[in-house]
């Protein structure tokens, strides 16, 4: 499945409703690099299977990752708040 279409799809599921969030699911999609671009088109934070096992693993092994942005919204907020919440 090609990138832009993954993108367009996810885009336009998140305008169709009431929704939190946008979730690419599927190990085997290469959806890293549109998380940031979702997220600026719908105004919603964006995760994926991917990115949400890798934030987990190293959150477990207590490895933090400076790459602010890069991973999406979620991963740079605070635990239990989003970036989008009031402080």
């Amino acid at each position: 499945i090609a990138p832009a279409s993954i993108r367009d799809a996810a885009v336009e599921l998140a305008r169709q409703g009431a929704v939190d969030g946008v979730f690419l699911s599927c190990t085997n999609l290469r959806t890293l690099d549109l998380i940031e671009e979702v997220e600026r088109a719908t105004g919603l934070p964006c995760l994926s299977s991917n990115q949400v096992l890798c934030w987990h693993l190293a959150q477990l092994a207590r490895i933090t990752a400076d790459v602010p942005g890069r991973l999406g919204r979620l991963p740079d907020a605070p635990p239990g708040q989003s970036r989008s919440s009031p402080a």
